[in-house]
């Protein structure tokens, strides 16, 4: 599988509790896409609706959504972690999409089918008579990251910043985290084109972030 690839693990689920015809098979698709690029900010500039305030920042707080409390602990008992939890809700309907991925190898779509089957069984007890649907996915190379408990996630990991505070973007590898802050090493700053040994950023002043792979950070040949 090559290191462009982003898995996607999708099905709905069969509600005991749901009024109506008895579902009586469910189907899992499975897509796979290479070559994925975000074209996000090309995107914001130039179609008004997609703009956002430019006082957006980071999130906090995602470890202590009642999803998040409940399946993280399950996911990392096999050897995965929960990056991320989102929730559609519309007429009666609830979609679940769980982020994953596995910290000391690549994320497979055997990973993802295997979070499904622990996750998918035990999502109608939060959503008794809604029509509930579960879709898996890993994060990509270029992810946009959304709350900072994901920089935890990340150490050794370049990512890019941007930060209030030079009013600009940075690009680091994460050395460390603490309760506060993060360290980076191997800094490089956009508009300066500084480069420095050694970062710390205060998580308050990281108004977006995003995954930033290089092929030059990565050890070749695996």
């Amino acid at each position: 599988m090559s290191t462009m690839e982003s898995l996607l693990l999708l099905s709905p689920l069969p509600n005991p509790n749901r009024e109506g015809p008895e579902l009586t098979h469910s189907v899992d698709i499975i897509i796979i896409q290479e070559g994925l690029i975000d074209y996000w900010g090309i995107a914001a500039r130039c179609i008004p609706f997609l703009w956002r305030s430019e006082r957006s920042m980071l999130k906090k707080g995602i470890e202590e959504t009642p999803l998040f409390v409940t399946f993280e602990p399950l996911i990392q008992a096999v050897g995965l972690r929960l990056v991320d939890v989102s929730i559609f809700e519309s007429r009666g309907h609830v979609g679940v999409n769980l982020v994953i991925m596995a910290q000391s190898r690549t994320t497979t779509v055997d990973d993802c089918a295997t979070v499904h089957k622990i996750v998918a069984p035990k999502l109608n007890l939060f959503y008794e008579s809604r029509e509930v649907s579960l879709e898996v996915s890993t994060p990509g190379l270029q992810r946009n990251l959304k709350d900072v408990y994901e920089l935890t996630l990340y150490i050794g990991k370049r990512i890019r910043i941007y930060s209030t505070i030079i009013k600009g973007w940075l690009s680091g590898i994460i050395e460390s985290t603490e309760e506060t802050s993060l360290t980076l090493s191997d800094v490089f700053v956009d508009d300066t084109k500084e480069q420095l040994e050694r970062k710390s950023v205060e998580f308050d002043e990281i108004q977006k972030a995003k995954l930033d792979y290089r092929w030059e950070d990565t050890p070749h040949g695996n």
